[in-house]
């Protein structure tokens, strides 16, 4: 394998790259190229708050999906496109060509995120009929992957296509756990100080929510004190900082001023949690982190989330992790108590929704790398 093609659906940004594992590619002399197909996805793009624009060589980035169409027309045979896309009504065009062409290719189910029925509903996941029918409709007409990469067995059943019996399923585990693995090789420390780490969801201007084309569940000015008043307490009981792992789409300079000029930090969550005392949260991805180093979880819920789907999901993951649930509105004020892991529920957690036993710890691209050069030899 020479070269490989990396189809996004949002801008290229150094968040892209690292996910992408640009350096697992470049390490095996891989040619590597990335069609930025966001203006094809998304009606404004450049809207997103996404950080860090990048540019390279290898980055094309295409406007109308007949210009793809006629780029995979030409790519040669021999070329393996990764499809980091949805699997949406747009992506199943870009599958047909690759069917018609027969060329290679790769797909990932590597989210593995539990979520409470209200919550699936509220983000539009529940029309079993619709998606009943879209899956056939695929089955029907696409060719299977060659390579399927799987957070877990269980990570199967959410792909659109069936599985051919030539399909070579890479069993690795969640991206988070790429990122958990760099941080166990990394000495360097985010912050130094005896700090609790607060794990942001841009919660008052998340543009995901502009996309799901719902209201901003919180608002700024009863939130961020809300938060503020919290935090102030718990820095005052337990003698600790409280610091903010920035959200990717969040500001920095509003998030300080907002939650007092605390300290915010962009880009390094593992690493903010692999030192801290405990962590504050809603209900993030993030706390995949907190399971694998074994931090113990403190759950914020506020009165302006009472009786939503959000709410339920921050009640779904608590009761998951077995880790206390407070409303920061409606707090006796008794004495905060540094919360405890339940070790059972954590491993648990893991094997589900993170890492299965028995699966390689390697970054997820270094053992697609490693599976493609065996191959390459063997032909040799």
């Amino acid at each position: 394998m020479n070269k490989v093609v990396v189809l996004i659906s949002r801008r290229f940004n150094v968040f892209t790259k690292d996910r992408l594992g640009f350096k697992f590619f470049q390490a095996s002399k891989i040619e590597i190229e990335v069609w930025d197909l966001a203006d094809i996805y998304l009606e404004k793009p450049d809207s997103l708050g996404s950080p860090s624009y990048e540019t390279f060589d290898g980055l094309h980035t295409f406007k109308k999906m007949s210009n793809v169409k006629v780029a995979i027309e030409n790519e040669c045979l021999s070329t393996l496109f990764i499809c980091s896309i949805p699997f949406s009504n747009q992506s199943k065009e870009i599958f047909q060509s690759l069917t018609k062409k027969k060329q290679p290719y790769l797909v990932r189910q590597t989210k593995m995120h539990p979520n409470a029925k209200s919550f699936n509903k509220y983000l539009g996941n529940n029309n079993l009929k619709s998606k009943i029918r879209f899956f056939f409709s695929w089955r029907r007409k696409i060719l299977p992957p060659k390579y399927v990469i799987l957070a877990t067995d269980f990570s199967k059943y959410y792909l659109p296509f069936k599985v051919g019996r030539n399909t070579n399923i890479i069993k690795a585990h969640v991206d988070d756990y790429n990122y958990y693995l760099g941080e166990l090789k990394n000495e360097s420390v985010a912050y130094s100080g005896n700090y609790v780490v607060f794990i942001d969801q841009n919660l008052s201007g998340n543009s995901d929510f502009n996309l799901l084309k719902k209201t901003f569940p919180v608002t700024s000015e009863k939130y961020f004190s809300s938060l503020n008043n919290f935090f102030n307490l718990i820095e005052k009981q337990l003698n600790v900082e409280v610091v903010i792992a920035a959200h990717p789409k969040s500001t920095l300079e509003f998030l300080s001023k907002q939650l007092s000029n605390r300290r915010v930090f962009y880009n390094c969550t593992a690493r903010l949690i692999k030192n801290c005392k405990f962590v504050l949260g809603h209900y993030s991805t993030a706390y995949n982190f907190a399971v694998l180093f074994s931090k113990p979880i403190l759950s914020l819920t506020t009165s302006e989330l009472y009786n939503t789907p959000i709410e339920d999901q921050i009640k779904f993951i608590t009761n998951l992790l077995d880790s206390p649930l407070i409303d920061i509105d409606n707090y006796e004020n008794t004495g905060i108590v540094v919360p405890q892991v339940n070790m059972d529920y954590y491993r648990s957690y893991e094997e589900k929704y993170i890492k299965e036993g028995g699966t390689l710890r390697k970054n997820t691209w270094h053992i697609l790398t490693d599976l493609l050069k065996k191959e390459d030899d063997s032909k040799s």
